[in-house]
């Protein structure tokens, strides 16, 4: 073997070597969570629940960073371009795999730049409506609407949002008409809602809790896949009739490409543990979440599929990337 093939050689064996070092002595300083939107909604409070109960499970400080903007994009391209160290880790959300349908151009890849650690558990969509619809399910509101073509609105927090894509997926499943109108925020869209001045909306239940509880609107159904935890007795719109529908507001978490697996498969067990707590449960139950978990390769595989999935839709409702 001659001197430079041997060097070639010690230098791999090296790396090699070092790689498994890295994950048994991380973490050795504080973590950063970015969450890409502001503070006080459902991504900010699970991300401060979870946060706090993994700093204690790996001994070092969570700080949250909030970097909201460019409908999450600009938190979520910091953590892309961010070492790969496992120090800096994403909150994600269902938006995720919609935005590559939407951005003509985008300055990370959702698959290439990340390992997608895990899924903690979902704040399922509800849809709801306001005083001036009669209907109290789905197929009343159905019929509701079918007799009033083009004369219902439903309210979003932005086109292409998966607020908006799930009524829109309601509405291509059903053949009914609505008026969509964009927010700026869950908050102004639902006081409108429960002014009778929007007709329907699909925000997630966390989200709408505070309205449904004081009776200024109404749920519909749930539109998850399953019931939810924090409202077994809600029916699913495909359990009310619309077979087969059904949008998942989840959260996950995710840090850069090529971090070491030693230290992905460390955070998925942390991530994993947390959602076993007693008291993380309690507290995400009571304000609407519902606690599931799903590891690196179920994530990478739903992301995928919900990609495919709302890329199809996009492409039927007509929306044009920006």
């Amino acid at each position: 073997m001659n001197s430079r093939c041997a060097w070639l050689l010690s230098g791999l064996i090296l790396a090699a070597m070092a790689m498994p070092a890295l994950g048994q002595n991380w973490p050795a300083k504080s973590l950063k969570f970015v969450v890409p939107f502001p503070p006080g909604g459902g991504n900010d409070i699970l991300a401060r629940v979870m946060g706090e109960k993994l700093a204690g499970a790996l001994g070092q400080p969570v700080v949250i960073d909030n970097k909201p903007g460019a409908g999450g994009n600009i938190g979520t391209e910091i953590v892309a371009r961010s070492a790969p160290d496992g120090y800096s880790l994403l909150l994600t959300n269902a938006a995720l795999p919609i935005i590559p349908s939407l951005f003509a151009k985008l300055p990370f890849d959702i698959q290439a730049d990340f390992e997608h650690v895990a899924a903690l558990g979902t704040s399922q969509f509800v849809l709801v409506a306001g005083p001036t619809v009669p209907a109290h399910n789905v197929q009343e509101f159905i019929a509701y609407a079918k007799a009033r073509p083009g004369k219902l609105s439903f309210a979003s927090v932005g086109v292409g949002t998966p607020l908006h894509l799930g009524v829109e997926l309601l509405k291509s499943m059903t053949g009914i008409d609505l008026l969509h109108v964009p927010y700026k925020g869950t908050a102004p869209a639902l006081a409108d809602v429960a002014a009778g001045r929007i007709d329907v909306m699909f925000p997630t239940y966390s989200g709408a809790k505070a309205f449904i509880e004081s009776g200024k609107i109404r749920v519909l159904a749930a539109g998850g896949t399953a019931r939810m935890q924090a409202a077994p007795d809600i029916p699913t719109i495909s359990e009310a009739g619309v077979k087969g529908f059904g949008v998942d507001g989840w959260y996950g978490v995710a840090v850069a490409a090529k971090t070491p697996e030693a230290i992905v498969n460390r955070l998925a067990l942390e991530m994993k543990a947390l959602t076993t707590h007693a008291d993380v449960r309690e507290k995400l139950t009571t304000l609407g979440f519902d606690i599931t978990y799903e590891g690196p390769k179920e994530l990478r595989q739903r992301i995928q599929r919900e990609t495919a999935q709302w890329a199809k839709l996009i492409k039927e409702v007509g929306i044009k990337p920006e």
